[in-house]
């Protein structure tokens, strides 16, 4: 488990996130140029994770959240087809309210005094929204899927980490690999 979270991509942002408190540290009076440097990296991340998700949504794409779905439990139906594509369009709207609240905290002033400690609830709200989606989520397809569900919350964020992003990047349904097979045989 510890191998698949101490991935090169994650301790390079923890590796960062380091230099950047270690900076703010040893220079204290540049503290405005990193808290810019901060908020800039946040709203990158949080336009990033926004854009996966909604490029998802587009036509003839498969949902991210039905993608996670279909690795972790390798089955799909319609009705977990269509309650998938809904948990990705709230994640989307969740992640998009979150990228305008960023947005309006620092376009102001990224480096202002008022800005970090609004800056800071801000993120703290954030991060509460999405465990709050995170475990609703679980506890709403635990009700309606109960034959399929996994029986703990700890068992399904453990195979959410588990599941690594290149297999949920170039993931291809079960169907549409044997189509192939059987138009290029």
């Amino acid at each position: 488990m510890l191998k698949n979270l101490f991935r090169p991509g994650l301790l390079s942002f923890f590796g960062l996130i380091l230099a950047l408190l270690i900076c703010l540290w040893l220079f204290p009076q540049s503290q405005a140029l990193l808290l810019a440097i901060w908020q800039g990296l946040m709203l990158l991340g949080l336009s990033f994770v926004w854009l996966l998700f909604a490029a998802s949504l587009l036509p003839q794409q498969i949902p991210l959240i039905t993608r996670y779905a279909w690795l972790i439990d390798g089955s799909m139906d319609a009705r977990k087809r269509r309650y998938t594509r809904r948990v990705t369009w709230a994640w989307t709207l969740l992640l998009g309210w979150l990228w305008l609240n960023k947005l309006q905290i620092i376009l102001p002033d990224p480096a202002c005094s008022v800005c970090l400690p609004l800056s800071i609830w801000s993120d703290l709200l954030g991060l509460l929204l999405m465990l709050s989606l995170l475990g609703g989520e679980f506890l709403i397809r635990k009700r309606l899927f109960a034959d399929q569900a996994q029986a703990r919350l700890g068992t399904f964020v453990l195979q959410l980490l588990q599941t690594p992003f290149s297999a949920v990047w170039r993931f291809q349904p079960p169907e549409r690999t044997q189509q192939a097979k059987r138009q290029t045989s």
